[in-house]
């Protein structure tokens, strides 16, 4: 149980009637009694005890709107908006090393009433009374070099991953791989993908399919490639579970390896223990991960060849072919 449910169920007052969550993991609703909400994540969705809305825009009304603080100051204030819209009354919650501090002065900013506190096992809560502000995907374009003379605009939505700009990692990738003249491409944690319509735009060919777990990386990615006009499927997933059964000739990731202030691990172990059931025989895996992380002999674990084909003191690109079934 996170440390923020923990808090809530020392001071149950502040959930005293019609509630509706946002942000609030699949796992922690069942403790907290709840039954509506909306979650922007396919995994925290797939794991609720209930539907929870999903996409960007809950058309739901309650007395309670209760927030798990999501990661980032532009996707805080995003959510506190949507939740203004939804009930006047809102109960905030967050862990003393995420940003709660901050996010309580920004609350205290658009307050109506008196402003409550609680806090314990390293986490706050904050509840007041919200003035609404009309929800607004607030988007930056930026351009992003692909080869010589050729360019993307990029579209990045509030949290989505290294809003505004291209990652160092992503760079390292997309200076080295290899593009198939045809085939299927399937980019795994596309984020505002970058990779998936790179490789659109350099092989027009390619049959290129995005997902990504969070909903506004997913509209993000489809506003790109909109802008850029390149025809791709761009799907929300929760790791591969929205392409089931397909098979791919390249699957390329740049995986996270946060979650919360944490490192985390579990979500590129299923990347990679997954991949061969959604590789063709001959197809490939490239990875692009920070050199300090251990994914070398989990990849040999699955695949007959795992070659380093870049390396600094930063990141590793890994090409893992002849997957093991």
């Amino acid at each position: 149980m996170l440390p923020e449910t923990r808090l809530l169920l020392r001071h149950p007052f502040f959930l005293q009637g019609d509630v509706y969550t946002l942000g609030v993991p699949g796992s922690e609703l069942a403790p907290l009694g709840v039954k509506r909400g909306w979650s922007p994540d396919a995994h925290e969705r797939a794991v609720a005890p209930f539907a929870l809305d999903g996409e960007l825009a809950p058309n739901a009304r309650a007395e309670i709107a209760l927030v798990y603080l999501p990661k980032g100051n532009a996707r805080r204030d995003h959510v506190l908006d949507l939740a203004s819209t939804i009930a006047e009354r809102l109960v905030l919650v967050g862990c003393n090393d995420a940003g709660i501090k901050t996010a309580r002065k920004a609350v205290a900013a658009r307050a109506t009433g008196p402003v409550q506190s609680e806090h314990g096992n390293h986490a706050q809560l904050v509840a007041t009374s919200l003035s609404v502000v009309e929800p607004k995907l607030r988007e930056r374009r930026f351009e992003v070099p692909i080869a010589e003379g050729a360019a993307l605009t990029l579209v990045s939505l509030p949290g989505v991953f290294s809003e505004g700009r291209l990652d160092d990692a992503t760079r390292t990738l997309l200076d080295v791989i290899e593009w198939p003249a045809r085939g299927r491409v399937l980019d795994l944690g596309c984020g505002a993908g970058p990779i998936g319509l790179s490789a659109k735009r350099r092989v027009p060919a390619l049959d290129v399919t995005l997902v990504d777990v969070d909903d506004y990386a997913v509209e993000a990615t489809r506003r790109g490639a909109k802008v850029n006009a390149l025809d791709v499927e761009v799907r929300s997933s929760d790791g591969y579970s929205a392409v089931k059964g397909e098979r791919f000739d390249v699957i390329v990731t740049n995986p996270p390896f946060h979650r919360g202030v944490g490192t985390e691990y579990e979500v590129t172990r299923a990347f990679v223990n997954e991949a061969p059931a959604h590789l063709r025989p001959d197809g490939a895996l490239w990875l692009v991960a920070n050199a300090f992380l251990p994914w070398e002999e989990p990849l040999r674990a699955r695949f007959a060849t795992v070659d380093v084909v870049a390396q600094d003191r930063r990141f590793v690109v890994y090409r893992a072919t002849r997957p093991r079934t």
